[in-house]
């Protein structure tokens, strides 16, 4: 009897970014696969792509120094509360490194992180 399993696979993700305004950034993003580490074929069987980004983060406060001497020490003698969420949405085009990757594609995501 031939016993069918599943290899062990390989994904990854990549950002470089930087914020060029209060809500704005724009950076660099690759993604990669590998879909079986035990017959991974040559470089150009799997896939890979990279591009440029755009972030949007709406909620995204001031830098944290500027916070600190706007609250001033009265904060010290409260106790932490609930962590804020953090709304954040990019977009971007991804380019195929490879020939198994297709030529382009749009990507759009968003988070919530509380």
């Amino acid at each position: 009897m031939l016993r069918e399993t599943d290899g062990l696979g390989f994904e990854y993700g990549w950002r470089a970014e930087y914020d060029f305004a209060k809500h704005w950034g724009i950076g660099v993003e690759m993604f990669g696969e590998i879909e079986d580490l035990s017959h991974a074929g040559s470089f150009n069987q799997q896939n890979h792509s990279i591009g440029p980004t755009l972030f949007w983060k709406p909620g995204k406060k001031e830098e944290e120094g500027e916070e600190e001497e706007a609250k001033g020490d009265k904060d010290n003698d409260k106790a932490s509360g609930p962590s804020e969420m953090q709304l954040s949405f990019n977009i971007g085009l991804q380019f195929g490194v490879t020939d198994a990757t297709s030529d382009t594609a749009l990507k759009f995501q968003g988070s919530l992180s509380f």
